[in-house]
């Protein structure tokens, strides 16, 4: 039995490594035809220059392994830096893969694997070595131990968050909350477990620390085309007061950037929706395939809602914990690429959640 269990998780594997290998050749061969920039990567040029083994530079060791394996914007392009870009992007995907054939049936299962494989995004992002990548993983551990509990896979999960936020410091959120969530069921007395965790806290004391004025500056940085501060100053044009201006654009700003993280790409968020032929050659396809994103996203976390309270088990809304990663996107940087790690988390409400699984998530 274990030996057809273990067969056919390693058919799934191969059938999303083919669905996101034929998706990669297609966007490879076509993409420079839409868009002629075909991959930009601006931030490797900061990451490059950010001072060699500072501490407070923003995604410390992201920072550090880009120079490591010698990535960089001139060779982006490179054979061997767009294969092992993708060697690690299909890492991180193993644990969705495998939590998909834990919690769905067999069927349901392989179309998942086959879905999340051919999504265009997570594609294109597999092609290149970006540090939103690394929160893919944390969301994997964080979503396993939810229908899967137990508590080594829940240390495992407080661990693969704290390790992530030095890749990535979105994922300092998380880490907090599950270390939060960890304390009422800790029993003070030295063990190896407790020792474990108090490292564990220490580290993420550390991340907190050194990357707390980078986490400042993508809040108030007022980026791209649809910030907080230019949708006031668009207010204030229409000769509404200051004091309107600032409550309209705080309610608004959350609205317009919520249908930018789950639509938009990252050009739309710089450059408002109508881009530039050299980034879009055709407008009907940006704007219909971002609509397209937003509804299909928006449609998955609405029926991932309604969901949990269908089954009315208030122990179901720590599903949403990993959507707190998005919080500082409200009014800071917004578009597609921040909700990378929740596109095949929110994909799981495309089937029905085998009954064990539920049952387990409601202890």
């Amino acid at each position: 039995m274990r030996l057809i269990k273990e067969r056919y998780f390693l058919s799934l594997l191969l059938t999303f490594f083919i669905a996101r290998f034929i998706t990669c050749l297609f966007i490879i061969k076509y993409l420079s035809a839409y868009d002629s920039r075909f991959f930009v990567f601006t931030d490797l040029i900061e990451y490059n220059e950010a001072p060699k083994g500072f501490l407070l530079t923003p995604n410390f060791f992201y920072a550090y392994f880009i120079r490591l394996i010698g990535y960089n914007s001139e060779n982006l392009l490179n054979p061997s830096s767009i294969f092992i870009s993708f060697l690690v992007s299909f890492l991180f995907f193993i644990p969705w893969v495998y939590l998909g054939s834990k919690i769905l049936n067999k069927k349901s299962s392989l179309f998942y694997s086959i879905l999340i494989g051919l999504h265009p995004y997570l594609a294109l992002y597999s092609l290149k070595i970006d540090s939103t990548s690394f929160s893919i993983l944390p969301v994997a551990f964080f979503a396993m131990n939810q229908f899967l509990p137990s508590y080594k896979l829940k240390i495992i999960s407080l661990w693969t968050s704290i390790l992530s936020s030095f890749f990535r410091s979105q994922t300092i959120i998380l880490a907090w909350i599950q270390a939060l969530c960890l304390f009422p069921k800790l029993k003070f007395k030295i063990s190896k477990v407790n020792i474990s965790i108090f490292f564990a806290l220490v580290l993420l004391v550390l991340c907190s620390l050194s990357q707390y004025d980078y986490g400042s500056n993508i809040v108030t940085e007022n980026f791209g085309c649809y910030s907080f501060l230019n949708i006031k100053n668009f207010f204030l044009s229409l000769n509404i007061n200051k004091q309107l201006s600032n409550l309209f654009s705080l309610i608004l700003t959350p609205i317009v950037h919520i249908f930018l993280l789950f639509g938009a790409r990252e050009a739309i968020g710089v450059f408002c929706i109508n881009l530039p032929k050299e980034i879009a050659s055709n407008g009907f396809i940006n704007i219909t395939s971002t609509i397209i994103f937003f509804l299909f996203h928006f449609s998955l976390f609405i029926k991932m809602i309604a969901w949990i309270f269908k089954n009315n088990c208030k122990r179901y809304i720590r599903l949403l914990i990993p959507y707190t990663m998005l919080l500082p996107n409200l009014y800071g940087a917004a578009h597609m690429r921040y909700i990378l790690f929740l596109i095949p988390y929110f994909m799981f409400w495309l089937f029905e959640i085998k009954q064990e699984n539920q049952d387990s998530l409601a202890k």
